[in-house]
């Protein structure tokens, strides 16, 4: 009902207080709440907070050209069984750590050497191409790390033996700019697991759901996703191979921008 023209027919209610006293009042009230409005936080659902707050780094074909290490590696292991060393046996590890995949070799060829033989045999060649091999960066990766350096936590969460990461990273000269460097060889499973993001996320004090993850393997990738986190793949592998997973594909680290972190907020 529209009570415009209904005169009301209380009487005003009278104040001791005069007029000049209560407008102070109502400007000192307004004052507050513009300036409690203009100075409160946002809140971690705000599109004003940074996104991403940590990066995370798979390190073999993500940061460095590190294919021929491996490949080395299980040279070494095939000859030391007897086997033809021109075998290619990368499909049974691709994207597990230096353990798995010794492991897994173990398992394919079935030698009559031990797996902890094959695993040591395996990791101490790798190691060695780490320390005296020169270390590659991949397109992109040193320029990508050392932008965010100072702005976001970052860490590499890799599957290469410790020493492995701690020379790429000194060979990069990105060591000082890490925050974390964790081998998923230290956790209770490998990737596809997602104990290694997990870890490394723990260690920056960061959230799950807000890092960025950056993998090449369909392996990694899983894990990351397993993690609950966001992941841009540079792919090593057909991009086919990444369907069904909830990932970002770009052709390289090159082509990762803040543009490119909006896209993959949730």
């Amino acid at each position: 009902m529209d009570i415009s023209n209904h005169p009301i027919d209380e009487e005003p209610v009278k104040s001791d207080y005069p007029k000049a006293c209560i407008q102070a009042i109502v400007t000192m009230l307004c004052k507050e709440f513009i300036d409690l409005k203009t100075t409160q936080k946002p809140t971690d659902s705000s599109p004003n907070m940074p996104w991403p707050k940590a990066l995370l780094f798979d390190l073999d074909l993500t940061l460095i050209r590190s294919r021929s290490f491996w490949r080395h590696a299980e040279q070494v292991l095939l000859g030391y069984l007897g086997f033809d060393e021109q075998m290619d046996v990368h499909h049974c590890y691709n994207g597990l750590h230096a353990t798995d995949a010794g492991k897994a070799i173990h398992a394919l060829l079935k030698p009559t050497a031990s797996e902890d033989e094959c695993v040591r045999v395996f990791r101490e060649a790798l190691i060695e191409q780490f320390a005296t091999q020169p270390i590659e960066a991949m397109p992109g990766a040193v320029d990508l790390v050392h932008r965010y350096a100072g702005r976001l936590p970052m860490a590499i969460a890799s599957g290469s033996p410790q020493e492995g990461i701690h020379a790429a990273a000194v060979a990069l000269g990105i060591h000082g700019t890490l925050d974390a460097a964790i081998s998923s060889e230290s956790v209770a499973n490998g990737k596809p697991a997602p104990d290694v993001f997990v870890k490394a996320a723990r260690e920056l004090d960061v959230a799950v759901e807000d890092c960025v993850v950056f993998e090449d393997s369909v392996v990694g990738a899983t894990a990351a996703v397993r993690a609950g986190m966001q992941c841009i793949v540079v792919p090593d592998q057909p991009e086919s191979a990444f369907a069904g997973l909830p990932v970002h594909l770009v052709k390289s680290l090159a082509d990762v921008d803040e543009d490119l972190f909006a896209t993959t907020r949730r």
